[in-house]
């Protein structure tokens, strides 16, 4: 299993951002087309990009949860998600 400490995470979470991988987060975003109160689960969730996506477009009346085996990567995604009801990291 990869290992990804707190340089690495910071590292993925800045390529995330950029244009590609907002492309094909997009495109996951949109081919799971999330709706109001649907409960949605983010495997592999990484530094939660996706799952706040995920959590807007539920509200909070639904649950997103995020999974990650990466404890670094679960920080990152509950530091991005913190203070949205509808999300769960584990």
């Amino acid at each position: 299993m990869l290992v990804f400490d707190a340089d690495a995470t910071r590292f993925l979470d800045d390529i995330y951002l950029g244009a590609d991988f907002a492309r094909r987060r997009r495109a996951n975003f949109d081919a799971l087309d999330p709706r109001p109160g649907e409960r949605i689960l983010d495997l592999g969730c990484g530094p939660g990009h996706l799952t706040q996506d995920l959590a807007r477009a539920v509200g909070p009346g639904g649950r997103v949860v995020g999974l990650d085996p990466s404890a670094a990567m679960r920080e990152a995604a509950e530091e991005r998600c913190r203070g949205m009801a509808a999300v769960e990291i584990h």
